[in-house]
């Protein structure tokens, strides 16, 4: 089994790697950079595919279109740029980032996968990649400082179409 990952904050880089080397896992390979613009893993030019993928990527994050590599994993489409939504493309980067047979959980706000109604947000005809997102139980939430109001929080498992 390996252990692969990213991070673009130097610090929290650093520190996650420290923390691996005192729990004795020393090869594992976490890089430092931005993963939407740039991700780091990459096998015969193209993204490296896992059997797993699990995160808890930055919430409510903005991004930039400009120097982005590997635009085709955006199958979902683009978020605008502004308005802290990278919430969904992080979650298209580690759906291609999937094998075929993977699995992938991310803990992230409920919008990214529900619609303000809680079904499962439209996708394009013939995928159904959020088929097993879930909620979280009621009062999980983030607080965001200066804010008076949380973000619900959920733990989505999500699958590519056609499997269980």
């Amino acid at each position: 089994m390996s252990l692969y990952g990213q991070e673009d904050n130097g610090a929290v880089w650093a520190i996650c790697r420290m923390n691996l080397l005192l729990h004795g896992i020393p090869d594992a390979d976490i890089r430092n950079g931005d993963t939407l613009v740039d991700p780091k893993h990459i096998e015969d030019g193209r993204l490296m595919r896992f059997d797993r993928v699990i995160a808890n990527p930055p919430f409510s994050q903005n991004y930039t279109k400009r120097g982005i590599q590997f635009g085709d994993r955006f199958r979902f489409g683009w978020c605008p740029t502004t308005g802290k939504k990278a919430d969904l493309m992080f979650a298209q980067h580690m759906l291609a980032s999937l094998k075929q047979t993977g699995k992938m959980a991310v803990v992230s706000p409920s919008r990214i996968t529900l619609e303000n109604n809680g079904k499962i947000r439209p996708q394009p005809e013939g995928e159904n990649a959020f088929a097993r997102a879930s909620g979280g139980p009621n009062g999980i939430r983030t607080r965001k400082p200066k804010q008076s109001t949380g973000t619900p929080l959920g733990v989505k498992r999500c699958r590519l179409a056609g499997r269980a």
